[in-house]
């Protein structure tokens, strides 16, 4: 998602986020402006930081996601695993 000034006021930026919440899936906030302060929308978590985009950064932070991903995917399926048992 990429944040301006007034991500915070935004209703469709909240709805969108909650949503990738609730289906658990991986998101990154951009700092959208550099000659502006920026602010995240209603319902990121307070770990959730906003990310200047260059593509070293972007690079780093993807494979993190990813990485979070996969690990919480692989929780999941060991749960249904265990439940079966």
């Amino acid at each position: 998602m990429i944040c301006g000034e007034h991500t915070e006021s935004s209703v469709s930026m909240s709805a969108e986020l909650r949503m990738a919440q609730e289906a658990k899936i991986p998101y990154l906030l951009l700092w959208g402006r550099r000659e502006a302060m920026c602010t995240k929308p209603v319902g990121a978590k307070p770990g959730d930081g906003i990310y200047n985009w260059t593509l070293p950064i972007l690079q780093d932070q993807v494979a993190c996601v990813s990485r979070k991903a996969r690990s919480n995917e692989q929780a999941e399926s060991m749960r249904r695993a265990a439940r079966k048992v």
